[in-house]
Formats: structure tokens, sequence, C-alpha cells
């Protein structure tokens, strides 16, 4: 929804900044976080001053923002920007769930997996595109990753990835999943799929509630996530110990 009302990025990005994650800096300060300008973010912060969006006090002589809890409509606004509309299930959604739970992610399935047509690395891939939007898919995959990395093709995952279109969000769960395993399995891989054009972009978890503040690596990759390394790390280190046979 706020995609839709706020059609500007930057826009979007600072008042995520500002009224989700409570963030509070001069608009050098603010600008860096976001990934905009610093003429764009000043800008965008003398907007939201005007419309009473955003308190300005002063440290040291630099002018500081920070969301205005004091706005009549704060909490209705707050909702809005944090708001994250859960994505329509797909049919297939379930078999595909089934099917990786059934390869050793730990993820719920509801029903029995259908037979695996294909490759297994091509329902890898098509589990990177579910992680999507799942967070809780793409917090097992990593798992999943690790529990194959004796199994897979890796020269076919990749050829399946590019054919998908999905090559740098596999690369990225294939460079978490060696640093979750504290390991090097996939490092040249990832590296190979690595995009270097993709800087910041928001909410790679579309069904997250809200977006976390991005941890290290999914800022090299250029991510804004919706799900905590931490996230990633519990469940890593609760399901990883069991291998594919």
């Amino acid at each position: 929804m706020l995609d839709y009302l706020v059609t500007s990025p930057a826009r979007r990005r600072l008042l995520t900044l500002l009224w989700v994650d409570g963030a509070r800096g001069s608009a050098a300060e603010l600008g860096r976080a976001a990934h905009v300008s610093f003429a764009t973010t000043y800008r965008e912060l003398r907007k939201m001053l005007a419309h009473g969006l955003v308190e300005e006090s002063f440290d040291a002589g630099v002018a500081t923002y920070r969301a205005n809890a004091k706005h009549p409509l704060a909490a209705d606004l707050r909702r809005l920007v944090r708001f994250r509309p859960q994505p329509a299930s797909r049919p297939d959604d379930e078999a595909l769930r089934a099917q990786l739970a059934e390869l050793g992610a730990p993820v719920q399935a509801e029903m029995a997996p259908p037979a695996v047509d294909g490759p297994v690395e091509e329902l890898v891939v098509r589990g990177v595109e579910l992680a999507r939007r799942e967070p809780a898919t793409a917090r097992a995959l990593p798992v999943l990753l690790h529990r194959l990395r004796d199994h897979l093709d890796l020269e076919r995952l990749e050829a399946a990835a590019r054919e998908r279109g999905v090559a740098h969000p596999l690369g990225f769960f294939l460079a978490l999943t060696d640093r979750l395993a504290k390991d090097t399995t996939y490092a040249e891989l990832a590296r190979t799929l690595r995009d270097r054009r993709v800087h910041a972009q928001p909410f790679f978890l579309t069904a997250a509630k809200r977006p976390a503040v991005p941890f290290a690596l999914a800022t090299r990759w250029g991510y804004r996530l919706g799900t905590r390394e931490a996230d990633f790390a519990s469940t890593f280190e609760r399901f990883a110990g069991r291998r594919a046979s």
C-alpha cells in the first residue's frame, strides 16, 4: 500500500527509517542509512518538517531530525508505513514446501510431497523464488543448502538459477549459508552469481511485517531484509546438524 501511495522510493525509505526504525540524525546520517543522496534527503526532510511529520532540533549547531510522535496522525502513519501485505499463496506453493521439507528444509508442509519432477537443483532454485516471498522459507533455505552441500551439482544449480532469473538472490543465500556454517563450500559460486548492480533493494522478504535494520552481509549484497541475521542463525543452529543422506 505504501508503494502505491508514496511513489518516491527515497521518500519511502526515509519514512520507514524514521517511523518504523525510530532513527534520529542529521540529514547526512539519515541519508547514508537510507541509501539516499544528501540533497534528496535534505529536500525530503524539509518537506516533512513543513507538514509536521518530523521534529527538528540542533546538536552542536547541526540540525537533527526524528519522527514527530506528537503528530495527531502519528499512530496511523506508523501503522501505514509498517504495514506489509501478506502475498496470496500460489496454488503450487504448498506442494513446493512439501518437496523442500522432504529434501531437508525445516518448513511446515500440510500435504505429502509430490514426486520431484526434474533435477534437485531446479527444486532448490524454485525454493529461492519462494524464499523471496516467505521469511520462513528464507530462514530454512541455508539449512537445506548446508544439508545438500555434498549432493548438489553446482554447474547445474547455476544454470537453473540464471534461467529462472534468480542468480543474485541464490548467490546471497549461498554466501549466507557459508557464513552460518563457517564454511567455504559455496564461496566461488556465490561470487560468480553476485550482481554488483544491485544496491539497496528494499524488503527482499515482502511478507515481513516490518523491515529490520540490514545486517552486514545483506547490505553488501544490496538487500534490506525484513528478517534479522539472528533469525537466520537461530534456525540454522537448531536444524543444521542433520545432513542429507
